[in-house]
């Protein structure tokens, strides 16, 4: 009696196409998702430079204009971008001092009787526009700023316009 061994390994044309179609369509799949992951990245690290060089910058603004007792008008450059705001303030010791906002290679810079105390923004973001003005009543002052923040990662490009106002308190 002759046994019929049938010793077909491996797998046939169509199971191949079949098979490779299926990966194919799984490799296709991961590389979609990483590049979205990838692009989600980008525009939340783009947000974020964005909020953190705002929040920075208006709140060390705010701080430090409700501590002035004026307005250098000379040395201001208001109504215009690039504005520069120079403030005269006492010092908790008595002793008079300048604080002043500027913009240098699209970074806002403050400095403090001449010298630079750093930028106020993030590395990755830079200031397309900064715009102070200044208003004022029969006995107080107010600053108002307008910035733009824009900031940039790989193919992802966003700016963001940002405004508040502040009274030099020690004006009244």
């Amino acid at each position: 009696m002759k046994i019929n061994k049938n010793n077909n390994k491996g797998f046939t044309a169509v199971e191949m196409v079949i098979y490779t179609a299926i990966l194919a369509m799984i490799f296709v799949v991961i590389v979609n998702t990483i590049l979205t992951i990838s692009k989600s990245f980008n525009a939340f690290s783009v947000t974020n430079d964005i909020n953190n060089s705002a929040v920075t910058f208006l709140e060390r603004f705010v701080r430090e204009t409700r501590q002035a007792n004026s307005i250098n008008l000379s040395q201001s450059i208001l109504g215009v971008n690039p504005g520069k705001l120079v403030l005269t303030s006492v010092d908790d010791f008595g002793v008079s001092e300048t604080i002043e906002f500027s913009v240098s290679d699209g970074k806002i810079v403050l400095y403090k009787d001449g010298v630079s105390l750093g930028s106020l923004i993030t590395k990755n973001a830079s200031t397309t526009s900064l715009i102070f003005k200044n208003i004022t009543a029969s006995s107080s002052s107010l600053i108002r700023v307008e910035v733009v923040f824009e900031a940039s990662r790989g193919n992802v490009t966003r700016s963001e316009n940002f405004y508040t106002s502040s009274v030099l308190r020690g004006a009244y």
